[in-house]
């Protein structure tokens, strides 16, 4: 197989013959390749020129990835070499276009006869409750590969495993949700399974094929004979960029199968196969031997042996099909496949303004194809108000008045005027955008050898497991089943085993997919449950049998420890974009005919929201504690219909106000669903509510939850003891809380908030008054954002400071000259900038990530002297917009656990008396990055100071924007800056230095940091101390920072970071 790049223009020759010049990315040959019969119909874009010389276009051409597969290229002489032809007469020759876009089985074989289906599947995920048919279906498959697995097929242990399956909360909830009870499952699916096992292990599982075996390649021919002799795993996860697809196989099997049982020493072969489980009647479907016949693909690329056939099991007909993986099907499914991944790889951009006309070149190719216009297999199609949508909003005009489609188009599309196309177009386009840019890095994964990919961040190689737990029913989430902790492996003569995980783009919380190099890839994906320093925690769906894995695979050349006794793991940062699915499907309800008609009217027609004076609040259900802007608040959510907007600035008492609504909500026999974009919003507000005298279920992923609200959620009652107590438990909590999705495309800096508050400023209720930060604090909002409306609500929050328990200078260090420490430490210091150029203090990279250790330093110094001083570690914060500072600062501060270290995003909610804030950026370059220049992140981590707020930066890099510059004159007219002194974050010498930098005068020099021959062997024995110097690029973030709180009977909208 040869990856190759579409290097430069094609010449068209006839129709039947199309000739391109590629070129091999693995040896960077150039080579000329004929694309005959159907193979020319592949429409393999022509390079473009990457770059351009003063006279003339570059050499080098930028064009579609392609692989070929054929046995004859290793017969290929070097250069001078004649071209390649690729034809149909070629049973074992194959192109792969976009082989980086991984098509599933199913796709490929749902997309006949309507290719249009099965990409409208991948961009619209409904939200509905399981069937009834696929969960009997679910569960069947399920109880098969578990009889597979123990290979116990009795009537007495189905039995015993439907049970214990239904007494799984999570079974229990799909059950539910399906409006089954568990005596429906049991006589629909126990009864089958018990007679279809027996019967399924009688004819077919054994050490060699029997008479009752029967094999059949089609419906009523001669059977041979078949003998299931071995499993080799379940739900097999498989993606192969040979390919351009990826699946899971239900069950790889080892079969032994008689092709003409009647001669009496018939031959057998022996080979591993694909077995698929089909729980409906229909046998021999063109779909389903589509899907087995493909996997044979992913199989034989997986195994490194040729797979010649799958086996296709249908349950209700006690029958299996053998599914032999011909040439001549197989090249008819990768060209649909292909034809799928021209329109999937169409890039799409952010919406131009409509006045706004785009350049012919720049008009954008069509992502769907067109529609089959067949009115009765449309209108019986799942996919069909979806499919019309986009016919409505893509394409320039409708169907022509004689179209046979045209009745049910209108049916479906006829309420919506164009500025309602218009409108799904704009945020449809924002989402896919959106999409691409989590995606973009995922060829990385087979593009680039786990070393290569660390040095961007975004990997961890020569990782070992050290250690296992079965979380098995802990979790109510699929995903984290089992755990892993992992480590580096130790190597020989390198210091790879002591370089720290704390740098790069992986953190806790984060999806990552698990793989063996160097072709062993995505065996597994879960997400990060802990990380530090040495280690990582992931959990994962199912267990990793490392030993199966190995014997199966044992002609592959894994790579192993150098005692060759464990297996090397790579693992990968994972995107995981099924939520934009989700949040697509949320926009189109909006439009389609039987959707949300009333929130379109609101959302997208921007009808004004009722209020009814007859829901006033009554006296009794204000509580003497509001002042009157919260009053005004709870008034306005209280008597709307539709929904209410709170504006309410920092310390207002946002979380109070929300809390007291949602009592008096409950209190009139509402029902409340409380929601967030993240979970410490939503848990901030709940711990709020801790003592309220009503029920509250928090859904969510338990290890993302708030410890001290934990016991609001199912894990916590434990399991139901039957359907109606899950019931009860699920519908009888007048508040259930969860978090929403979000996405972080630029396109989206107006709001919904603002959008909705500039049209209807009568529905906005604001909260001025603020309890939480002093007024010199205050003054920077104030003054920089809201306009001077931001009053304190006492005269002693005004004129509150940080009062230190104990004055014994500076804790564990002693000061060498005068300190800046004990300045900053005075109670007149209250808000001030803390100017790091004289330092100096510059950034770094790892990867394409941005730290600043030496502000690392100075942080970690003055919060240990605040300590040392009586300062509780939960009374401060730290707060920095860069996750990798956050990795940096967490190593630095590993002696105070309870001192918390944020981003602005989760500082929400968590106000402490001390902020202290490292800003990261300080170059010679004035560059500033993405973040800084997003004021209300800033404003989120100013405002969460009591009373003592510490801003470490450069001032000369932060005046490059007009909005910090603007801070920074602030800053300077008020006295609050502080200049450090050169070297001041070295005079404190007596700190540890396992937790700090010690280098010979580090300098900047073209992006990279030089030491000396102390520093070098500093770094040589420390990991953590060389990880944080290492070099990287900046890593923009964008994050829409709204706060959606959506009622069930009122929507009530904050937007918390004003």
């Amino acid at each position: 197989m040869e990856r190759c790049v579409s290097d430069k223009p094609k010449q068209y020759t006839d129709s039947t013959d199309k000739t391109a010049i590629v070129k091999f990315t693995s040896s960077g040959a150039r080579r000329v390749v004929h694309l005959k019969e159907r193979w020319c119909d592949v429409p393999v874009k022509a390079g473009k020129p990457i770059g351009f010389t003063l006279n003339r276009s570059s050499n080098e051409f930028s064009g579609d990835i392609i692989n070929i597969v054929s046995p004859s290229l290793s017969e290929l002489p070097p250069d001078p070499c004649p071209a390649i032809c690729i034809t149909f007469k070629d049973p074992a020759t194959y192109l792969i276009h976009h082989p980086d876009l991984m098509l599933t089985m199913t796709s490929i074989a749902n997309a006949m006869p309507c290719p249009r289906r099965p990409l409208l599947q991948a961009l619209i995920k409904p939200a509905a409750p399981v069937s009834k048919s696929m969960l009997y279906g679910t569960i069947l498959h399920e109880l098969l590969q578990a009889a597979l697995s123990e290979q116990s097929f009795g009537g007495q242990e189905t039995r015993r495993r439907l049970k214990e399956s239904l007494t799984k909360e999570s079974r229990r909830l799909e059950v539910w949700g399906s409006g089954l009870g568990e005596e429906d499952v049991n006589i629909e699916v126990g009864v089958k399974a018990v007679e279809g096992f027996e019967t399924f292990e009688r004819k077919w599982v054994g050490p060699s094929p029997t008479s009752e075996g029967d094999l059949h390649s089609t419906p009523g021919d001669k059977p041979s004979q078949l003998a299931i002799v071995g499993l080799h795993d379940i739900e097999e996860d498989i993606w192969s960029p040979k390919w351009g697809l990826k699946g899971k196989v239900d069950a790889s099997v080892q079969a032994q199968i008689v092709r003409d049982p009647t001669r009496k020493l018939g031959e057998v072969e022996e080979h591993v196969a694909p077995l698929e489980i089909k729980t409906g009647r229909s046998v021999g479907v063109m779909a389903h031997r589509a899907q087995t016949m493909l996997y044979t693909l992913l199989m034989e690329d997986r195994y490194g042996v040729p797979i010649p056939a799958g086996l296709l099991y249908y349950s209700q007909l006690d029958s299996i099909l053998r599914v032999e993986a011909r040439p001549n099907e197989l090249r008819a499914l990768i060209i649909a496949r292909n034809e799928l991944a021209a329109f999937l790889s169409v890039k799409r951009s952010v919406p131009k303004s409509p006045t706004e006309t785009a350049a012919p070149e720049n008009i954008e190719e069509a992502f769907l194809p067109p529609t089959i216009d067949n009115p009765k297999e449309c209108r019986k199609c799942y996919s069909v108000d979806s499919c019309m949508l986009y016919r409505k909003t893509e394409e320039a005009s409708g169907p022509m008045e004689n179209d046979n489609i045209l009745e049910l188009f209108e049916e479906k599309t006829g309420h919506l005027s164009k500025e309602h196309a218009e409108f799904y177009k704009k945020w449809d386009t924002l989402l896919t955008v959106e999409e691409q840019d989590m995606s973009r890095f995922r060829s990385q994964l087979w593009t680039m050898t786990a070393k290569e990919r660390e040095k961007n961040g975004r990997c961890f190689g020569d990782m070992i497991i050290s250690d296992y737990s079965n979380d098995v029913g802990k979790s109510l989430a699929k995903i984290h089943r089992h755990t892993y902790t992992f480590m580096r492996a130790p190597r020989r003569g390198t210091q790879a085993a002591n370089t720290s995980l704390l740098s790069g783009h992986i953190a806790k919380g984060d999806p990552v997919s698990l793989s063996i190099e160097p072709d062993l890839l995505c065996l597994s994906r879960g997400f990060v449950t802990d990380l530090t320093p040495s280690t990582i925690v992931i959990g994962v769906t199912y267990k990793i049998d490392v030993e199966a894995l190995l014997a199966r695979t044992k002609h592959r050349n894994h790579a192993m420890s150098d005692n060759g006794d464990q297996v090397v793991f790579r693992i990968d940062k994972d995107e995981m974009t099924s939520g934009i699915m989700r949040m697509r499907n949320n926009l189109a309800q909006l439009f389609f005919t039987n959707g949300d008609e009333q929130r379109r009217r609101l959302v997208v027609d921007l009808e004004a929201p009722q209020f009814e004076d007859a829901r006033a609040l009554r006296r009794e259900e204000v509580p003497a504690s509001l002042n009157e802007d919260q009053k005004s608040a709870m008034e306005k959510v209280m008597t709307a219909r539709d929904y209410a907007l709170i504006l309410g600035m920092p310390g207002t008492g946002k979380t109070t106000t929300i809390a007291e609504i949602i009592k008096a909500l409950v209190k009139r026999g509402k029902s409340v669903l409380l929601t967030s974009y993240t979970h410490s919003a939503v848990d901030t507000i709940l711990m709020k509510l801790v003592n309220a005298e009503f029920p509250i279920l928090r859904l969510g992923n338990i290890d993302k939850v708030n410890p001290e609200i934990q016991h609001m959620t199912l894990e916590a009652l434990g399991d139901s003891s039957s359907m109606q107590q899950l019931e009860s438990r699920l519908l009888g909590p007048p508040v259930v809380a969860a978090t929403c999705l979000s996405i972080e495309q630029g396109g989206l800096d107006v709001s919904l908030f603002r959008m909705l508050s500039e049209a209807h400023p009568e529905a906005v209720a604001q909260l001025r008054w603020q309890y939480r930060m002093n007024e010199d604090i205050m003054c920077l909002s104030n003054e920089l954002v809201y306009e001077g409306r931001l009053q304190c609500g006492s005269e002693e929050v005004a004129h509150q400071g940080l009062i230190l328990p104990i004055r014994s200078g500076c804790g564990e260090v002693k000061c060498e000259s005068t300190c800046w420490v004990q300045d900053l430490l005075e109670e007149k210091v209250k808000a001030v900038f803390v100017d790091t150029d004289d330092v100096p203090g510059y950034d770094s990279k790892v990867g394409d990530l941005v730290q600043n250790a030496t502000e690392a330093k100075l942080i970690y110094q003055l919060s240990s002297a605040l300590v040392s001083c009586g300062i509780k570690q939960q009374d401060m914060a730290v707060i920095t917009p860069y996750r990798q500072q956050i990795k940096v600062l967490s190593g630095l501060l590993r002696s105070m656990p309870n001192l918390e270290i944020l981003t602005a995003d989760k500082s929400q909610g968590r106000d402490k008396d001390v902020i202290l804030i490292s800003l990261v950026r300080s170059n010679e370059s004035g560059n500033i990055g993405d973040l800084l220049k997003d004021w209300r992140r800033i404003n989120v981590s100013f405002t969460r100071a009591k009373k003592k707020l510490v801003i470490f930066g450069s001032a000369r890099t932060l005046r490059s924007d007009p909005l910090l510059c603007k801070f920074l004159k602030l800053m300077q007219g008020k006295g609050w800056v502080y200049k450090l002194p050169k070297g001041a974050d070295q005079l404190h010498s007596a700190l540890r230095t396992e937790n700090v930098l010690l280098l010979d005068d580090p300098k900047k020099v073209d992006g990279e940091i030089k030491v000396g021959k102390l520093g070098r062997k500093i770094l040589d024995g420390k990991a953590f101390v060389r990880d944080v110097i290492a070099v990287s690029s900046t890593r923009t973030n964008k994050a829409n920072t709204n706060v959606l709180f959506l009622f069930f009977w009122l929507r009530i909208y904050l937007d918390a970071l004003l």
